[in-house]
Formats: C-alpha cells, sequence, structure tokens
C-alpha cells in the first residue's frame, strides 16, 4: 500500500473516511515490498547522490553495458516493465531526477546482475558488482560463482593457467545447444562462440541414443515431445500449488519415459523434471516419491552433467538428499506406512546417511570455501550424526567401501522401482 507521504485519510461520500494518494501513483509501483529490481536501482541512486558511492564505483557501474537500445528494439513486456519500473522511480525520487538516466540505469541492472542464492542456490535477490559483471560467458565455463550471504566467490571447476580468461555460465549450460543459443541472445543480446557452441549439436548436451532415426516421421514424434516436456517444466514451474506442477511435471516425465529408448535421462529437460519433481513432492510430504527421484539425479544424472564431485551443484543436492535421508529414518520408526515402499528393502539407514555427509563434507571446502556458513553447518552435521551413530555403536566399518556398495545397489534397485527410466521399446 502506499506509504504515509503519499496518501491522506479523508472524507469519502457514503462510506464515512478514506484514503486518498496525495500524489500520481504508478500502478504497480508500491506494493508493500518493492520488486527486488527497483529497490537495487533506488538504492544505487540513493547512494550516490548521498555520496555514500566513490565516484570511481559509481562510473564502474555507468560503464556497464546497458542494450537500451536492444530492449528498446526488442519491446515486449520486459521493455514495457522497464519503462513503468523508469516512471515510478522517478516519481519516488522526487524532482530534478532524469527518467531516461533512471531507465538506463534498470537496463545495465537487468543486464549484468546476478541472482543472489543461498550456499543451496534458492534464489533470494539480485547482485549487482562491476567487477563481478567483468566475468566473461561460456557453456563450458572453468568457473562457478557461489554465494555465502552478501559474500560471492568464483570456484574454479578445473586447473586454470596463467592468463587463462576466467569464465561462468549466465545460463543453464546443461541445455542443449539452440537452447543455450536462444536463451543468451534472448537475454544478453549474444551468440555464444565457445569451444563447446562451436561443435554445435555435436555435444552431450544433444546426444541422443542408439543410431539415426529410422525417418522422419520419428524425429518429427520425437521433436514435438522434446516442445511437450520443456513446455510442461515451464507450466510447473509457475504454478502455484505443488499437487498442480506435479501433475505437470508426471506428464513431461512420462512423455520422456516413453522415448527412453533415444533419451538418455542426463539430456534436458529430463534431469531438471527430475529435480523439480523432487522439490515438489518434498512440499506435498511425497516422500518416498521424493527420495526416488533425488537418488536418479544421484545415480544417473549429477555424475554425467557435473562430473566433477566438489561442483556446487552436485554438493547441494547431495546434502539434499541427506537430509531426506534423515527425515526417512524418523519416519521408519514414528510412520512407518508412510514409507513402506523403501522399507521393505530393509535399507542401513545410518550407512547410508553417514556415507552421504562423508562425502558432502569431502567436496564441500572446494565447492563453497572451507569456512563458509554452509562447510561450518555442514560439518556440524557430520559431528552430530557421528555422536548419534557412537550411540547406537553402528559408526564401527560404516563406511566401509563393500557395506556402502551393497547399500548403493539396495536404492537403485528403490529408485528403479518407484520411478523407473529405463522403457523397453515395444
Amino acid at each position: 500500500m502506499p506509504s504515509k507521504d503519499k496518501a491522506y485519510t479523508g472524507p469519502s461520500p457514503g462510506a464515512g473516511t478514506g484514503l486518498f494518494s496525495s500524489d500520481s501513483i504508478v500502478g504497480g509501483c508500491y506494493p508493500r515490498v518493492l520488486p527486488t529490481t527497483v529497490r537495487a536501482v533506488i538504492q544505487l541512486h540513493l547512494r550516490h547522490t548521498k555520496k555514500l558511492l566513490i565516484e570511481e564505483e559509481w562510473q564502474s557501474i555507468q560503464r556497464l553495458q546497458s542494450h537500451i537500445d536492444d530492449l528498446r528494439r526488442v519491446g515486449g513486456e520486459r521493455w514495457e516493465s522497464i519503462c513503468l519500473m523508469s516512471k515510478g522511480t522517478t516519481m519516488y525520487l522526487g524532482q530534478g531526477v532524469n527518467e531516461g538516466l533512471i531507465k538506463e540505469l534498470y537496463c545495465r541492472v537487468m543486464i549484468n546482475s546476478l541472482t543472489l542464492v543461498t550456499p543451496t542456490f534458492d534464489p533470494v535477490g539480485i547482485f549487482v558488482d562491476p567487477f563481478a559483471a567483468l566475468i566473461n560467458h561460456s557453456c563450458d565455463p572453468n568457473a562457478v560463482v557461489v554465494f555465502d550471504g552478501p559474500s560471492f566467490s568464483v570456484r574454479s571447476m578445473r586447473n586454470i593457467g596463467k592468463d587463462e580468461e576466467i569464465t561462468i555460465s549466465y545460463i543453464d549450460c546443461t541445455n542443449p545447444f539452440t537452447r543455450r543459443q536462444s536463451d543468451l541472445q534472448d537475454r544478453y543480446f549474444f551468440a555464444c562462440s565457445c569451444d563447446k557452441c562451436q561443435r554445435g549439436s555435436q555435444t552431450q548436451e544433444d546426444t541422443l541414443l542408439g543410431s539415426k532415426m529410422a525417418d522422419m516421421t520419428e524425429e518429427g514424434e520425437l521433436r514435438k515431445t522434446e516442445q511437450i516436456a520443456w513446455e510442461s517444466l515451464q507450466d510447473a514451474k509457475e504454478a502455484t500449488e505443488p499437487t498442480k506442477s506435479i501433475q505437470l511435471l508426471r506428464q513431461g516425465n512420462q512423455r520422456l519415459r516413453d522415448l527412453a529408448y533415444v533419451w538418455p535421462i542426463h539430456r534436458q529437460p529430463w534431469p531438471s523434471i527430475h529435480q523439480q519433481l523432487a522439490v515438489n513432492l518434498l512440499s506435498a510430504g511425497k516422500w518416498t516419491e521424493a527420495l526416488a527421484h533425488m537418488l536418479q539425479t544421484y545415480f544417473q544424472i549429477d555424475p554425467v552433467l557435473f562430473p566433477q564431485p566438489f561442483h556446487p551443484v552436485r554438493v547441494v543436492h547431495n546434502w539434499t538428499l541427506a537430509m531426506l535421508m534423515l527425515q526417512i529414518t524418523s519416519l521408519s520408526t514414528s510412520d512407518p506406512a508412510s514409507i513402506y515402499v523403501v522399507q521393505k528393502y530393509e535399507p542401513d539407514y545410518g550407512t547410508i546417511i553417514h556415507g552421504l555427509l562423508k562425502e558432502v563434507e569431502g567436496n564441500v571446502g572446494a565447492s563453497h570455501g572451507p569456512h563458509s556458513h554452509f562447510a561450518v553447518m555442514v560439518k556440524r552435521k557430520v559431528e552430530e550424526v557421528n555422536v548419534d551413530m557412537t550411540r547406537a555403536d553402528t559408526a564401527q566399518g560404516a563406511l566401509k567401501k563393500d557395506k556402502l556398495e551393497k547399500e548403493w545397489k539396495i536404492l537403485r534397485s528403490f529408485a528403479n522401482e518407484v520411478a523407473p527410466i529405463d522403457v523397453v521399446r515395444s
């Protein structure tokens, strides 16, 4: 609602007292919580005018590319939103503020900001830093940006030589070639020419199983099914209720299962469908099915998409899986009927949880930093589990390789029963 300096109370005909605007208000510009981009632009402008930014910092922001001409040329909802936010911000900041300059600032923020996320990659805002904006994109990046509260670090994913450029990915680089190029052009107005993109569709992200399509009809059906799966994923992300998202994702998952003879599980959008299914199933309290999809990610997807065991995304997935196993362990005594399908396999929960947490602990220093809040949290949880296991007198030999391999085999069987991916072609 408008703040008190934007409104006043007065007599309302036939309704007693009412609230009236003391100034023009652009629709959508005064919600209870301003949009993240609006708050960022206002803060930058106010910090500049109040001399809280040194001149070099402000100039470094001004030197960032705005792509304002490209945004204006493309038009559409994004440009309309920029114009609306600029007008509302100019009115909010008061006289003497140039709307054109505010509009350019919006464009710079939208093009150059990073998504501010928690250590487990939950989005919480945007991050604007001219130094970070200098890091160029590659679809085969040698680094990843990780946040620890308001601080960010650039974590190397492989050895980087002296004078070698450090790159990150602005988009989901596990997507197929044409989708990556489309995303970059639509959002950042450039085409990627990294080594990976120079190979076009001849990379892992575009690989299909088996030989060539039997005929053009079969290829056409494949592309149609792929498009339906992508649409199911997007619609599920936009749905407001987990039950609706689950329904849409199951439809997309089934479509790709029908193509399992040619569509590998690690080719998008199947990995994202598994991940989103797990998230929404957890929200709906469907622990068993969520576990199955997370295990397929652990065994079949992440080792291919993120081959480095210390990749932050893979470490976070493993951490989430460990936390779910802890929840299921609790249910095994408090509500065993709710996890009957897991229980019948008689897994050794202690060995599994200990193994997952030790894996996370062994990689979190490289993925997030040894002194990060996330690393500290992991260490505490490992110590807590070690104490519990010692009390149960199961710590000895809990991580013997043969014992752990036995449990992985059990979990693979469970995952293939609940969330099967192999379909024999009729």
